[in-house]
């Protein structure tokens, strides 16, 4: 017997995971480094919570040297780190070793950012620590701003979720700036429990119909009925054929098919509520099997409800409980002693089965008659299908029609009297047997397919991205250092005193007598670039004019914009080879400067004091004063990263740690084997 599967294939298939287009970032931050300047050891480097050193003097290497950690949620300084707590190799998530002292944060996942999407604003420099830093950007006719709108929060990536969202509280680390909208963040659960459920109605519905045609007093308590209509037609008895004795099981056939009509109903229930659900959010009062078939027309169309299955299931329901009460009086009456004839029932049967319509090999049941009974006096197998032609209602049609489930009862006998009896056997089942309708599942597939994945509900979420703001702790151990932006373009001159730009490089801070490094050694990070490709010289030109808007202001707790940076973008101010493009970015506005090893003044973020944590903010956007629409939906697939490489304007040298030079210092070492040899007239030097 066919149970549903097709259906059920098609159902799953439908719904799995749709892909859906996306607008990629004019600048998707696909991986998104922030590294700084760092040295071998550091002057707040300890091996324990009080260590103890005597005996020793201690120098450091210090000053120059710089730890950066990603803010946490809550915005407090990084604790005091141990040995690898800056490295998600020592057993620990790159999101974890973000929140540590070192010298990489890596934001490459985690963090949402391949969903992040820079559109053009404006930085809302009066706004900077209520939530709203940017002004949007609103386009006239001449593709210019003309409009602002600084109704934006801070939000943040949540992988449960995934989406960005509005926190209860102010978060610091990672978050996006964004236009808000209200969502159901549970949405996609609540309409996959809802869709589940449809489902596990229709198929309890469908079992509880198979078990119903695998009855065999139901099935043969139907086929005498069958064969009753035969007899009376050729009888010409006009309805006065007894049927006392089919009417007891045929009243609980009908109480057994009530029961998977309602649970039937309750699946075309759920099916409305998830309509509901997606129009309405949370708020929607559901339906269930009785109130969906007791609603008005007005009511389910003012809600989106036209399903055919549930138009078809509310017409079989309202009469299907006034034939169930017929026929309950019927039992009552036959047990008080009275007979039951045909014509008390046929109604009723004539909307259970449409007998007329039924057809014994191909021949109509309505057409069998003096002349052609004989040709099923043959013995053998024959087939009876159940059809639905004229009547409005057909019980057992209409269910397996809605369901998709089908009934198969082999060698069911259908029994009449012909000038002697004649008992015809045969296979009965409807001509939706060999098909796969189910109006249920159309319309369960029907309103998956218009599930836009976005969901009404009270919860705040992003609803588009404008830009990004890191909350990054910075602190050095020198006296008094400038914050910088490190990386450079290495250029060659050539015997004609032509110079070329030859690669990038970022700073390398390391004593110029070390044996141990070339001049080619750097110790971290490859500076602060912008990385992308371009095929093709359009792509390159569209690529640049958008780069030249792009921004990042560095804010401090107190919500003052210390410095800002841009990409340069100009000819001779960047290096590409086989497509490959890097921007440098550079410091071009701010009120702190220093001098550079060459002599010349540099402008920096902000200065730094002795071994004291500082929280800087820095807010990436895209510039939108410059820009037009046609600029940024022409670099709409334009991908690339984002390197940031803090640095430190005071050069590398060593000196004692004033913290740590008053405290007391003990050192224990232990040896095996207890004996070493060593050359006598040599030193005795090693190195840390």
């Amino acid at each position: 017997m066919k149970t549903g599967t097709e259906k059920r294939i098609k159902f799953y298939e439908n719904r799995m995971p749709k892909m859906r287009e996306k607008l990629a970032a004019a600048i998707m931050m696909a991986v998104i480094a922030m590294i700084t300047m760092a040295t071998v050891t550091f002057a707040w480097y300890t091996l324990s919570q009080s260590p103890e050193v005597t005996g020793i003097s201690t120098t450091i290497s210090a000053n120059g040297s710089l730890e950066i950690a990603l803010s946490n949620s809550e915005g407090t300084e990084p604790e005091a780190s141990a040995v690898g707590d800056s490295s998600a190799a020592e057993g620990q998530s790159v999101q974890e070793a973000n929140l540590t002292w070192g010298n990489l944060v890596n934001l490459s996942d985690g963090y949402g950012l391949d969903e992040l999407v820079l559109r053009p604003a404006l930085l809302n420099t009066s706004n900077l620590s209520s939530g709203s830093p940017l002004w949007g950007a609103t386009y006239g006719s001449d593709g210019r701003v003309s409009q602002l709108n600084k109704n934006y929060a801070y939000t943040v990536w949540s992988e449960e979720h995934s989406a960005f969202i509005v926190p209860d509280t102010k978060n610091y680390g990672v978050r996006a700036i964004s236009s808000v909208t209200y969502v159901n963040l549970e949405g996609e659960n609540t309409f996959t429990e809802l869709c589940n459920k449809a489902e596990e109605y229709n198929a309890e519905a469908g079992n509880l119909y198979l078990s119903i045609v695998n009855n065999p007093d139901y099935m043969a308590a139907l086929s005498g009925l069958i064969g009753v209509y035969v007899q009376n037609k050729l009888s010409s008895s006009n309805g006065a054929v007894d049927v006392s004795s089919y009417i007891e099981d045929l009243y609980k056939m009908m109480v057994d098919f009530g029961e998977a009509l309602d649970t039937a109903g309750e699946a075309l229930a759920y099916v409305a509520n998830i309509r509901l659900f997606l129009n309405e959010g949370d708020s929607y009062t559901p339906y269930t099997a009785e109130t969906l078939a007791s609603a008005s027309v007005l009511e389910l169309s003012a809600a989106g409800i036209s399903d055919e299955s549930i138009t078809l299931y509310r017409k079989d329901y309202t009469q299907y409980q006034k034939d169930l009460e017929t026929i309950a009086s019927l039992v009552e009456a036959h047990q008080n002693g009275t007979t039951i004839y045909w014509s008390n029932i046929s109604g009723v049967i004539g909307r259970l089965v449409d007998i007329p319509n039924v057809t014994i090999d191909g021949t109509k049941v309505s057409t069998i008659g003096i002349s052609n009974a004989s040709s099923f006096m043959g013995g053998g197998t024959h087939e009876a299908v159940i059809h639905k032609v004229s009547n409005p209602n057909n019980y057992l049609y209409d269910f397996e029609e809605i369901t998709g489930y089908n009934m198969y009862a082999p060698k069911v006998s259908i029994s009449f009297t012909y000038i002697f009896s004649v008992t015809v056997t045969a296979n009965v089942y409807t001509e939706l047997y060999y098909s796969s309708k189910s109006l249920f599942y159309d319309s369960l597939n029907t309103v998956i397919n218009e599930n836009s994945g976005k969901y009404i509900g009270g919860d705040a979420v992003a609803e588009d991205t404008y830009g990004l703001a890191l909350d990054i702790w910075v602190r050095s151990n020198a006296v008094s250092t400038v914050l910088t932006l490190e990386g450079s373009l290495t250029e060659e001159t050539d015997e004609d005193g032509n110079t070329k730009i030859t690669g990038v490089e970022g700073e390398n801070r390391v004593w110029e007598d070390s044996s141990l490094l070339s001049d080619d050694s750097t110790t971290q990070g490859t500076g602060s670039f912008y990385i992308f490709y371009a095929d093709t010289p359009e792509e390159q030109k569209t690529a640049l004019e958008l780069f030249s808007n792009i921004k990042i202001a560095f804010v401090d707790s107190n919500s003052t914009v210390l410095a800002t940076a841009s990409l340069k973008t100009g000819e001779g101010e960047y290096y590409a080879v086989n497509g490959k493009y890097y921007l440098p970015l550079e410091v071009t506005s701010g009120s702190v400067t220093y001098t550079d090893d060459e002599g010349n003044t540099q402008t920096g973020i902000t200065t730094l004091a002795q071994n004291e944590a500082t929280m800087i903010t820095a807010i990436l956007y895209l510039d939108g004063t410059n820009l037009t629409n046609e600029q940024v939906l022409s670099a709409d697939d334009i991908e690339g990263t984002l390197n940031i490489q803090f640095g430190s304007s005071v050069s590398l040298t060593t000196a004692g740690n004033s913290d740590l030079e008053n405290e007391t210092r003990a050192a224990s070492a232990s040896a095996s084997p207890t004996k070493f040899d060593y050359f006598k007239d040599e030193d005795l030097t090693t190195d840390i």
